[in-house]
């Protein structure tokens, strides 16, 4: 699959987690405990004498759908509406009081949310040459807790939005990965439906088989 068509998948999958996330405070403070446990028993980090950072992961390559998606949608209006909430601008203090008096919902919801902003389940190309970059090591790690948080959080991408199309997946992959597609979607008498066709013409015709 050509890399770029990877890259702009795992940005929806990414995004999609992060609603995901957002959505089950159970998991997420799992996922936050998960990253302090590590941190506390397995090894420390120099330099603070405390420290527990979300890093907002940028998105760099992205389809032209990925900002009207559901998951954008939804991430974007629970944000607005928390911040609309916030006594921002008031001072720290100001802010301390607010969280702490908020109830016990709002909570963990508020941290499911901010804690979601550090969800990557983006794949991009190792670089085993110099320290810039990831390891092929540490990409597979960070696939393999993509994969948990999604098998956790019962993610489903077509539930939460995607749908393969020409533009977006049909027609970038080669006629085997298209045929394969349909295989697992429609069924094997689908795929010889369309197995003689041309390339577009099969991209055309197995968006319509798994419209839905």
């Amino acid at each position: 699959m050509p890399e770029r068509r990877v890259l702009e998948l795992t940005a929806h999958r990414t995004l999609a987690l992060r609603d995901a996330v957002a959505n089950n405070p159970y998991i997420a403070i799992t996922a936050l405990l998960h990253k302090l446990v590590l941190d506390c028993f397995v090894s420390r980090a120099s330099g603070a004498a405390m420290e527990a950072t979300v890093l907002d992961i940028s998105l760099p390559v992205q389809s032209a759908d990925l900002a009207d998606s559901v998951p954008a949608q939804n991430i974007d209006t629970r944000h607005a509406g928390w911040r609309e909430d916030m006594p921002l601008g008031q001072g720290d203090d100001a802010l301390w009081d607010w969280l702490h008096t908020l109830d016990e919902a709002s909570r963990p919801a508020l941290l499911s949310h901010c804690l979601s902003f550090g969800v990557n389940a983006l794949y991009e190309r190792p670089n085993p040459y110099s320290g810039m970059g990831i390891s092929q090591n540490g990409l597979d790690r960070r696939l393999r807790e993509a994969d948990r948080l999604a098998r956790t959080t019962r993610l489903d991408l077509v539930e939460a939005g995607w749908k393969p199309t020409v533009a977006n997946y049909f027609g970038r992959v080669t006629k085997g990965r298209i045929l394969e597609a349909v295989r697992q979607g429609a069924g094997a008498q689908a795929v010889e439906l369309i197995a003689h066709l041309k390339k577009d013409d099969m991209a055309r015709k197995a968006e319509r088989l798994l419209e839905g």
